[in-house]
């Protein structure tokens, strides 16, 4: 074989293995291609599983805001807690007790958090009317699941 066939036949064969491979990762990316699938955002999710109405979706999105709104807040003031908090690790004696008041402000921070959750919930289920509190009732078994899969300190929420 001619050097000038080998080396066709070897750009032939990397073009088709980049196509097969590109092929792969775009085909494999899509919904029901048994690729990774992601989870529905908690919104997207809550609006389809209580069919809400378009007015329903317009104050939903009101209440959404101001939930996140009060996270936001209050993760900011959680990452400067634990600035603090680990800033007492660069001495050679921690002060344990700002140590101890520091944990037990994050869990005030904690706190508040859950709680602005649930009133969001309580606000939610206001909303619904009597044909959809059973489908909230019945989605109220998943928001475990639901909220565990918020991002962590320092991660962007998918939105």
């Amino acid at each position: 074989m001619k050097r000038e066939n080998f080396l066709m036949v070897v750009v032939v064969a990397l073009l088709v293995l980049n196509l097969g491979t590109l092929g792969y990762l775009f085909w494999s990316g899509r919904p029901g291609a048994g690729g990774p699938q992601h989870p529905p955002r908690p919104d997207k999710l809550i609006i389809e599983r209580l069919k809400l109405d378009d007015a329903q979706i317009e104050t939903f999105e009101g209440l959404k805001h101001e939930h996140h709104s009060g996270i936001v807040r209050l993760n900011k003031k959680s990452k400067t807690l634990y600035e603090s908090y680990f800033a007492l690790l660069k001495t050679e004696t921690p002060d344990l007790p700002s140590a101890d008041s520091i944990e037990r402000l994050l869990g005030a921070v904690q706190q508040q958090k859950d709680s602005i959750t649930f009133d969001h919930f309580i606000k939610l289920r206001q909303l619904c009317n009597a044909d959809q509190k059973p489908l909230f009732d019945d989605f109220v078994d998943e928001l475990g699941e639901i909220l565990s899969r918020q991002p962590g300190p320092g991660k962007r929420p998918r939105h």
